[in-house]
């Protein structure tokens, strides 16, 4: 893909999230039957952080009958 080398066209995050920031999604979003953002006792039991985390392009290939489809990996 020529035309996306020599500038950033953007960037992927990955995002983890803890038993705060579900909370506080359901404070936004609280009504009848929630909004399927609750997590229980995730931060009891998994300790996750909560921050994005950068990714770097590893590997990217295009598909051979689409100039827009492509296939990209990523690591964290």
């Amino acid at each position: 893909m020529e035309w996306a080398t020599g500038a950033p066209l953007g960037q992927f995050l990955y995002v983890t999230y803890n038993e705060t920031d579900f909370d506080d999604m359901a404070k936004q979003y609280n009504y009848y039957g929630g909004a399927g953002y609750y997590k229980q006792n995730s931060t009891k039991n998994a300790h996750p952080e909560s921050r994005p985390w950068s990714t770097v392009l590893s590997k990217m290939y295009q598909a051979k009958n689409s100039g827009t489809s492509a296939l990209v990996f990523l690591n964290v």
